[in-house]
Formats: C-alpha cells, structure tokens, sequence
C-alpha cells in the first residue's frame, strides 16, 4: 500500500503527485458518488407505479439509466472507481519513486475486474432492453466524448 511504501521511503517529502493524486482521487470519489445516486434514485422510481412525474422520463421509457451523467458514458461509476484505484496506484509511485510498485497489482485487477464486469452487465442489459444496442452505439463505456 501506498502508506507502507512511504513508511519505507521515510526520506521521500510530499511531491506534486502526491497532490495531483489526491485531487484526483477526490475528484473521482465525488463523480462516482454523483453516478451511484442517480442510479439509486433511477431504481427507486423505476419501482414507483406512477411514473408520470419523475426524473429520468427517458430513461424510465427505455427502461436503463441514460440521464445525467450516464448520458455521457454508460458506466460512470465504474469508471470512476477504476479512476480511483488509479490515483492510489500514483500515491505508490510518489511515495516509492518507482513506476513499478506493489500498488501496480491492485490497479491493474480492479481494471481487468470491472472489465469483465462491465461486459457482464452490457450483455444482460443488451438482452432485457432493445434500446440498449442504439444507446451502446451513441453512448461510450468508460470516457466521455469530448464534444458530442
């Protein structure tokens, strides 16, 4: 971990990565909280019988999130949280002044997890919803589109 490579660099001072790292980890944190409550607030009035008045209008038709930010990317909070591990990786090459790090193999697994997990996710969505084909084609996974 990041706080046993700097107890073992105990010379190392805070560096401008350690603080890009933490703005960045906070900044991720704050989106994938964003993300994860729309979501939960989709759930909650995708259970609500009278589906007149709420929020995701669209998305309560189609059937999937695609309002706020999952109208830029499909999984927000997957890919904040892959960002977050990211940013842990960081403070490890701060803290260790070395690229490669022990905080490399946790970085690479959550990656290659919500990898697979993102392609379990598509493929039941793909089945249950037929809008979800068009809005995998217009919508990116991770990383939003710059311009739209």
């Amino acid at each position: 971990s990041p706080l046993l490579l700097a107890a073992l660099n105990n010379d190392r001072s805070l560096i401008f990565m350690d603080i890009l790292a933490a703005g960045f980890m906070l900044l991720f944190i704050i989106i994938e909280s964003v993300a994860d409550n729309q979501l939960f607030r989709f759930q909650q009035e995708k259970k609500k019988p009278d589906k007149k008045d709420n929020k995701y209008k669209k998305s309560l038709k189609n059937g999937f999130l695609s309002e706020g930010m999952w109208k830029y990317a499909r999984h927000p909070n997957f890919a904040s949280e892959q960002a977050i591990w990211i940013s842990f990786y960081f403070f490890g090459v701060a803290a260790s002044g070395k690229l490669i790090n022990i905080t490399l193999a946790g970085a690479v697994l959550l990656v290659l997890i919500f990898a697979g997990s993102t392609i379990m996710t598509e493929g039941i969505s793909s089945k249950k919803y037929p809008e979800y084909f068009v809005h995998q084609k217009e919508v990116p996974k991770f990383i939003p589109k710059i311009k739209r």
